[in-house]
Protein backbone atom coordinates (compact mmCIF):
# COMPACT_ATOMS: atom_id res chain seq x y z
CA UNK A 1 0.00 0.00 0.00
CA UNK A 2 1.01 3.29 -1.11
CA UNK A 3 0.71 5.89 1.34
CA UNK A 4 0.15 9.25 0.57
CA UNK A 5 2.63 12.36 2.27
CA UNK A 6 -0.77 13.76 3.42
CA UNK A 7 -1.46 10.59 5.58
CA UNK A 8 2.58 10.29 6.53
CA UNK A 9 2.18 13.82 8.49
CA UNK A 10 -1.29 12.02 10.63
CA UNK A 11 -0.36 8.35 11.14
CA UNK A 12 -2.04 8.88 14.60
CA UNK A 13 -5.30 9.66 13.52
CA UNK A 14 -7.96 6.30 12.22
CA UNK A 15 -8.00 6.08 8.30
CA UNK A 16 -11.67 7.55 7.79
CA UNK A 17 -10.05 10.38 9.39
CA UNK A 18 -7.14 10.98 6.81
CA UNK A 19 -9.20 9.83 4.01
CA UNK A 20 -11.98 12.90 5.03
CA UNK A 21 -9.23 15.60 5.26
CA UNK A 22 -7.80 14.33 2.12
CA UNK A 23 -11.47 15.17 0.21
CA UNK A 24 -11.49 18.61 2.20
CA UNK A 25 -8.36 19.02 1.19
CA UNK A 26 -8.55 18.65 -2.90
CA UNK A 27 -12.07 20.60 -2.44
CA UNK A 28 -10.32 23.43 -0.80
CA UNK A 29 -7.37 23.53 -3.56
CA UNK A 30 -10.19 23.20 -6.51
CA UNK A 31 -12.02 26.28 -4.84
CA UNK A 32 -8.73 28.11 -4.59
CA UNK A 33 -7.35 27.55 -7.81
CA UNK A 34 -10.93 28.49 -9.73
CA UNK A 35 -11.02 31.88 -7.89
CA UNK A 36 -7.88 32.83 -8.45
CA UNK A 37 -7.70 32.39 -12.48
CA UNK A 38 -8.45 34.64 -14.99
CA UNK A 39 -11.89 35.16 -16.96
CA UNK A 40 -13.22 36.28 -19.90
CA UNK A 41 -14.27 39.98 -20.11
CA UNK A 42 -17.62 40.20 -21.67
CA UNK A 43 -17.22 44.02 -21.96
CA UNK A 44 -13.25 44.40 -22.93
CA UNK A 45 -12.53 40.64 -25.00
CA UNK A 46 -9.49 39.49 -23.33
CA UNK A 47 -9.28 37.21 -19.57
CA UNK A 48 -8.92 40.08 -17.43
CA UNK A 49 -11.47 39.61 -15.07
CA UNK A 50 -10.75 38.72 -11.46
CA UNK A 51 -12.18 38.12 -8.18
CA UNK A 52 -12.18 41.26 -5.81
CA UNK A 53 -14.60 39.51 -3.04
CA UNK A 54 -17.15 36.76 -2.07
CA UNK A 55 -19.16 37.12 -5.45
CA UNK A 56 -17.79 40.69 -6.88
CA UNK A 57 -15.61 40.72 -10.20
CA UNK A 58 -14.00 43.31 -12.04
CA UNK A 59 -12.30 44.10 -14.79
CA UNK A 60 -8.57 44.58 -14.73
CA UNK A 61 -8.26 46.48 -18.45
CA UNK A 62 -11.61 48.37 -18.52
CA UNK A 63 -12.23 49.37 -14.73
CA UNK A 64 -15.52 47.55 -14.68
CA UNK A 65 -17.32 45.20 -11.85
CA UNK A 66 -20.18 42.76 -11.55
CA UNK A 67 -21.58 40.39 -9.58
CA UNK A 68 -21.46 36.81 -10.21
CA UNK A 69 -20.72 33.25 -8.31
CA UNK A 70 -18.66 33.01 -5.76
CA UNK A 71 -16.21 31.24 -6.82
CA UNK A 72 -16.15 31.43 -10.63
CA UNK A 73 -17.66 34.26 -12.48
CA UNK A 74 -20.67 33.70 -14.05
Amino acid sequence: MILSSFSLKFRHLSTSVVAEMENKHKQIKKMEISQHTKYFSEFYGKYAVKRKAVGIWGCKDCGKVKAGGAYTSA
